[in-house]
């Protein structure tokens, strides 16, 4: 996890055009970047099962979407190489898969090195078994709309990885969110004296 702090290639997926514009139609303004996740799984070693990227989201799943997610093939997606299998339509029911349910409509992502798959997180989907020798190497990069919370933590991220890039790394990140950032002493926003202090309560504001 955290692969946006392990090197300029890793900031270049983030901010990949086409997918940033995919994401952004699908999930609105200011979304954020949840996660890049690395993963390696090799011939007979653990491979993750069926399930959907909405981890926290309780079912009946909102009708909007609230994630994408995009895997780069590091090769050619076959079935022999394990590749990534989807439900279409899955989405549609707005709930997590059961272990009776029909899972006959599904396909594999078949697609060569160098590819990018991208999916709605409520798709089902589930790794596929590799039968080849050497490991599967992808790379995960999840987009979640802007009232949720980030898997990786990018509150500390270093400052100079964000100055070499351009000001959609910082919205993808939550340096400018509307929710200010938060700690254990509350609410804090830097304020017009170059300081940050705790939210007070507003008196006398408004109407009523």
């Amino acid at each position: 996890g955290m692969l946006l702090e392990r090197g300029r290639i890793f900031e270049e997926a983030a901010l990949f055009p086409p997918m940033v514009s995919l994401a952004e139609s699908l999930l609105g303004p200011r979304m954020l970047l949840g996660q890049l996740l690395g993963q390696q799984t090799v011939r007979d070693g653990f491979r993750i099962g069926l399930h959907t990227d909405y981890v926290m989201i309780p079912a009946p799943f909102p009708e909007q979407p609230q994630l994408m997610t995009g895997i780069w093939a590091m090769e050619d997606f076959t079935v022999e190489s394990g590749c990534t299998w989807v439900v279409p339509g899955s989405h549609k029911l707005r709930r997590p898969p059961q272990a009776d349910d029909d899972l006959s409509a599904a396909i594999p992502l078949i697609m060569p090195k160098g590819s990018l798959g991208l999916w709605d997180g409520a798709i089902w989907h589930w790794q596929g078994e590799r039968a080849l020798d050497g490991p599967r190497v992808t790379l995960h990069s999840t987009y979640m709309r802007g009232a949720l919370r980030t898997y990786d933590d990018y509150l500390a991220i270093d400052p100079e990885i964000l100055d070499r890039n351009p000001p959609e790394l910082r919205t993808l990140t939550g340096q400018d969110d509307v929710f200010g950032k938060n700690n254990y002493a509350g609410q804090r926003r830097a304020q017009p004296g170059g300081y940050a202090t705790r939210l007070q309560p507003a008196m006398g504001v408004g109407g009523g």
